[in-house]
């Protein structure tokens, strides 16, 4: 029998109230059940602090581990949780706080990535589906895989992402 996954979730964060709301919802209801939440705060001046804390607080689905960012902007905020974040043998997952996630978003990318088997390094990456601020749905992000180069070994995930593209 073996176990479920674990997920931890490194999201950076910074004035994003008005978007934490939808994206931590969607976070809590994906199908796998075991997803910690390591957020990293980079001094927001509003209440995404407290929407994050209240979060920690109801939290059932693993850790929610709340850290004050570096106040050096969003990539080197998720570049402090990538080397601070106690996440074990967890699969690891990034999101920015403007996401909405689909229900199966992290069990689909754990299925992909057992097909390379558990010692191989390998990344999931997925196509992002653009909205507007309404939630009207405006296409699809460009897929890099078309500039995938030649000579390159492709893993059993890209191969399997190229088909989607």
């Amino acid at each position: 029998m073996t176990s479920e996954p674990k997920i931890a979730v490194l999201m950076a964060t910074f004035n994003g109230a008005p978007f934490l709301e939808e994206q931590l919802h969607s976070i809590a209801s994906q199908e796998i059940t075991g997803v910690d939440v390591w957020a990293s705060d980079d001094g927001s001046t509003d209440n995404t602090l407290e929407i994050l804390q209240c979060w920690g607080a109801r939290w059932n689905k693993g850790v929610f581990r709340i850290k004050l960012g570096p106040k050096e902007g969003y990539v080197e905020n998720f570049r402090r949780l990538i080397i601070t974040a106690s996440v074990g043998d967890a699969y690891v997952a990034f999101s920015d706080q403007d996401d909405i996630w689909d229900f199966d978003k992290l069990s689909h990318a754990v299925w992909q990535l057992g097909a390379v088997g558990p010692r191989a390094p390998a990344m999931y990456c997925g196509r992002t589906r653009l909205v507007t601020k309404d939630g009207y749905e405006r296409g699809m992000s460009p897929c890099s895989l078309d500039n995938q180069g030649s000579g390159t070994q492709s893993s059993k995930v890209w191969q399997e992402e190229t088909r989607l593209c």
